[in-house]
């Protein structure tokens, strides 16, 4: 198991801000803080996520060095590939593993602005702002040696991505989108609610775009799920945004994701109409949540590399 360090250079692109006097820490943290860890993961990801997700799609035949052809089976199914993390204060994790990393991104420095404002109280309005973070996260569940043939992508087994307060503007201000992500303007003159296509909308849970931290939603846990999709769009589309590294698993409608804190869920399809029965009891105190991201991949051995399958109508 790898954890790539934090390059020094990146401590040179800190901008941020102190949490809000009512999310301060103690000295032993806030709850969520270390109650997960990469170890701990492999054991909470959802495999029939991968098994009920399973498909043969057909046969393909492909010529072979020797000139000769090569016959494979077609198939696709879901396989973990990312940590997506959302929290309301600065600088802070589900993950033990990144509270030092964490740390010395911190600025010493801060500024008089809050990271963690949401839900205004007494506003009469569902403004949320959340930080993101994305991990790759591509673990060895031991069945690629299975009868079963799998599509089962290659990958860091813990690589960090992005963390928002590195891109304080462009997580911050939907300006930046307008220029550099031509899909949020199309975004924009619809609505996901009525119009829900896979290419901008997460199903009805709200739009991809702009990609941003900030969004009106009735519902703290379907937020939630939006902001960390667009996290994992904004690693996966880093153009003129500050990352870590590319996250090569862009999140794609019809794809799954499970829920790990602040309550344990089964996967779900991404846009799913069935998340009522996610959100009940799943709302977070601290608006932190984390979850796993699941690509769908495509792979015929010997013809088709492991491929992302593209968006589709979730189920």
């Amino acid at each position: 198991m790898k954890i790539r360090s934090l390059a020094v250079p990146v401590l040179l692109l800190m901008t941020g801000s102190p949490a809000l006097p009512q999310d301060q820490p103690t000295s032993e943290g806030l709850p969520f803080e270390g109650t997960l860890s990469i170890a701990a993961t492999y054991g909470l990801v959802d495999v029939t996520c991968i098994l009920a997700s399973w498909r043969i799609l057909g046969a393909l035949a492909c010529p072979t060095p020797e000139g000769g052809v090569r016959v494979c089976v077609l198939v696709e199914n879901a396989y973990p590939t990312g940590i997506l993390e959302v929290v309301r204060q600065e600088y802070r994790s589900h993950y033990a593993e990144m509270k030092e990393p964490l740390s010395a991104l911190q600025p010493t420095t801060a500024r008089a602005r809050s990271a963690s404002a949401t839900a205004r109280p007494g506003g009469g309005d569902a403004l949320q702002f959340a930080e993101s973070r994305v991990y790759t996260f591509v673990p060895d569940l031991g069945l690629a040696n299975s009868e079963l043939p799998l599509a089962i992508p290659t990958g860091q087994t813990f690589q960090a991505n992005y963390v928002s307060e590195l891109d304080d503007w462009g997580w911050r201000s939907p300006l930046l989108e307008k220029f550099l992500a031509p899909e949020s303007r199309m975004a924009g003159l619809k609505s996901c609610d009525r119009v829900p296509d896979c290419m901008t909308c997460a199903g009805r849970w709200g739009s991809y775009f702009p990609r941003v931290g900030a969004l009106e939603h009735p519902s703290q846990v379907a937020g939630a799920h939006v902001q960390a999709l667009r996290g994992g769009r904004v690693a996966s589309m880093p153009l003129g945004r500050v990352t870590l590294s590319s996250y090569p698993y862009e999140p794609r409608t019809g794809h799954y994701i499970q829920m790990l804190q602040p309550s344990y869920r089964t996967c779900l399809p991404i846009g799913s109409p069935r998340m009522e029965l996610w959100e009940k009891g799943a709302g977070s105190a601290y608006g932190a949540y984390a979850f796993i991201h699941f690509g769908i991949f495509l792979a015929c051995n010997g013809c088709l590399p492991t491929t992302l399958a593209p968006a589709r109508e979730p189920l």
